[in-house]
């Protein structure tokens, strides 16, 4: 495993009318590892960001999301090994004018001793929903009266 590192990739969806996708995604990390001899183990971090638009006809997707990783392991004569991998990420979804932001943190732990081995994975996700687009000024200040007592609280352009 090399200590820094990472990679991504680009892809472009084209069609008769133009362009239909476009897909992206940039993860970097650092990594170490360690053998003792009798114990030998490693850890690693990464990071990252992906982006997805799409349109099929009138309907447009946009998500984003940015992740953490981080996985360790650690072996002991080769008799018992355990790993640790926790994943925690942020997305966003705009979907025919209406938005999510999510959240998802999940942790992975494997343990093999001999020939037993098991695994646990705990996950919890909230999700929080948006609306369909930016309040407007009328959403704000319903009525004339409201406009003109908010304008009148500010001093008067001198020229």
């Amino acid at each position: 495993m090399s200590f820094l590192g990472g990679g991504g990739f680009f892809a472009l969806g084209l069609g008769t009318e133009g362009i239909r996708e476009i897909e992206a995604a940039l993860e970097f990390g650092a990594g170490v590892s360690i053998d003792l001899g009798v114990a030998s183990g490693g850890v690693e971090i990464k990071a990252g960001v992906y982006f997805h638009w799409l349109q099929v006809s009138d309907t447009k997707t946009v998500e984003l999301t940015g992740y953490v990783r981080i996985h360790g392991e650690l072996s002991i004569i080769g008799i018992i090994s355990v790993s640790l991998t926790f994943n925690l990420s942020l997305s966003y979804l705009k979907e025919n004018g209406a938005s999510t932001v999510w959240g998802e943190a999940e942790l992975i732990v494997e343990i093999e001793i001999l020939c037993f081995s098991t695994s646990v994975s705990v996950i919890c996700r909230r999700e929080f929903s948006g609306g369909a687009s930016d309040p407007t000024v009328q959403d704000l200040i319903p009525d004339p009266s409201t406009l003109s007592d908010y304008c009148s609280a500010f001093a008067e352009e001198v020229a």
